[in-house]
């Protein structure tokens, strides 16, 4: 097993050891849908929407901890886009190599072109792998906030299926909230989006990605 694989998977499955009954005793930590998951083997999107920072670990979380799938790969931001400023200790976690470890690989960002951007995330989805992806960018502000067209790219360059994802319950949270068992957290695996339901036989331009990463999201 290659070592971006067994590394990744290696620190996440330790995590789901701790973060699954964490999350289970403080928030009920609900998970429905897993059967649409389970269903599918091979390389797989997660269409996630984005509404904390707990959100990477509550999909795998989420998931079985041995798990057919192998180690999820997610798609960041460039580390230039956690500023020490702005998040503190943090800056030293997000980005660097520890992202990298736990399977998450930035997009290149500023060469307005999905197939350059994204070639680590097209890479990783032709070896059959199962890719996390948050449609939205950043955390979400608001629930009008559109969505970049990066990941129906990713599942038309590569005709990997898509899985909607949705987390409720962490909005806005706060620790001393989570320890005050005030949260009940929620994650719902939609049903499979196939290439063929979201592409058929249309002919596709670049502008087509943004209404088909919006169609994902509204799922």
């Amino acid at each position: 097993m290659h070592i971006y694989t067994i590394v990744p998977y290696i620190l996440q499955s330790i995590l789901w050891i701790f973060f699954r009954p964490f999350m289970k005793v403080l928030t009920g930590f609900k998970v429905t849908g897993i059967e649409n998951v389970t269903r599918i083997r091979g390389k797989k999107i997660f269409a996630v929407n984005h509404i904390s920072q707990l959100d990477p670990l509550c999909v795998r979380g989420a998931l079985p901890w041995f798990w057919h799938g192998g180690p999820m790969y997610y798609m960041a931001r460039p580390r230039e886009f956690y500023p020490k400023e702005q998040f503190g200790w943090k800056h030293y976690l997000y980005g660097g190599i520890f992202f990298a470890l736990w399977g998450a690989y930035p997009v290149y960002k500023g060469l307005k072109d999905y197939e350059k951007a994204l070639v680590l995330h097209t890479k990783l989805l032709s070896q059959g792998k199962a890719l996390c992806v948050f449609p939205e960018g950043k955390i979400r502000e608001d629930a009008d906030k559109r969505p970049h067209g990066g990941v129906a790219f990713l599942a038309h360059a590569t005709h990997s299926p898509v899985i909607p994802v949705h987390i409720t319950g962490l909005e806005h949270f706060t620790f001393k909230e989570l320890f005050s068992r005030k949260r009940k957290v929620e994650i719902h695996f939609g049903k499979p989006i196939s290439y063929k339901e979201m592409f058929g036989d249309m002919s596709i331009t670049v502008s087509d990605f943004a209404k088909k990463a919006a169609y994902i999201m509204s799922k």
